[in-house]
């Protein structure tokens, strides 16, 4: 047992090793032209504010990249930020597929596979939130399923997850996911709750940087968020109407959703190939 926890730490650093090198040296030395790159490069090496709900985790640790890396320009810089999260999420993955039982050999290469898939490969070699994000989502899944020792794990969980909405506020899609797993697994009291609500407004804090850094007029401070109905205004994407942009209220659910849906299972059916997305869905039916 020993040996094969001294084999698994072993193998995560070198999951994080190889994958950091391997992202680093196929991403771009300058802005690559990918949706918000430009923005959030600026964002990360000026410490402003991001466009609506401000990003608050993406700039501060943007910045913080910008000053502890002492080469290549803002926008390789920041890539950096990304490239960390990523090579992390991996090692997360591995930890996850062996408290799944999976055999080490198995779980190094699933990471590997996943890490030179197309979408997650582009997606961390630019200046974007998108593997952050990921990253947080299955840190809160690895704490709520595989720790202990709750209820503290609860409140870890909570805090976690407050701040993770600083850096992109997807996780809010998974609530279901999580009370099923809390509720199944755990007898919540109302005491629990209310300790685990104030460690997550604690987490959720993060978002004063909004206010604060606008008041100092940064190179970018989108929505100008210093007053009580400007920060509520960028927090909740009001900008956005009731989509996901101004755009798609011109067109019906049918145009959009499903369309889009749709579009996702071809294009992941032509990433994994057709004879692997038949292993994908019964391994999706075993899971």
């Amino acid at each position: 047992m020993v040996m094969t926890f001294l084999l698994d730490k072993n193998l995560e650093k070198i999951i994080f090793a190889l994958s950091f090198v391997f992202l680093l040296f196929t991403s771009a030395p300058t802005v690559q032209p990918y949706r918000d790159t430009g923005e959030l490069a600026c964002v990360g090496a000026t410490l402003s504010v991001a466009h609506p709900p401000g990003y608050p985790l993406y700039s501060i640790l943007g910045k913080f990249f910008n000053e502890a890396i002492l080469f290549g320009n803002p926008a390789y810089r920041t890539r950096i930020l990304t490239i960390f999260f990523s090579s992390a999420f991996c090692v997360l993955l591995f930890a996850i597929l062996r408290k799944l039982k999976l055999s080490m050999l198995n779980a190094f290469l699933l990471c590997f596979v996943f890490l030179f898939s197309k979408v997650f490969w582009l997606l961390s070699i630019v200046c974007e939130n998108y593997t952050q994000d990921l990253f947080f989502i299955a840190l809160l899944f690895y704490i709520a399923i595989f720790m202990d020792d709750f209820p503290k794990k609860f409140f870890l969980f909570a805090f976690i997850w407050g701040v993770s909405l600083g850096m992109r506020p997807t996780s809010v899609l998974a609530i279901p996911s999580f009370a099923l797993i809390f509720l199944k697994k755990h007898k919540t009291s109302l005491k629990d709750f209310l300790k685990a609500l104030f460690f997550f407004l604690l987490g959720a804090s993060v978002f004063l940087f909004l206010p604060i850094r606008s008041l100092k007029n940064p190179v970018i401070d989108w929505a100008d968020p210093q007053t009580i109905n400007q920060f509520f205004y960028s927090v909740m994407r009001k900008a956005y109407g009731s989509a996901l942009d101004k755009v798609s209220e011109f067109y019906t659910i049918w145009e959009t959703f499903f369309l889009q849906i749709f579009i996702f299972f071809k294009e992941l059916f032509f990433q994994y190939t057709p004879f692997i997305f038949v292993f994908a869905i019964a391994g999706f039916f075993k899971g």
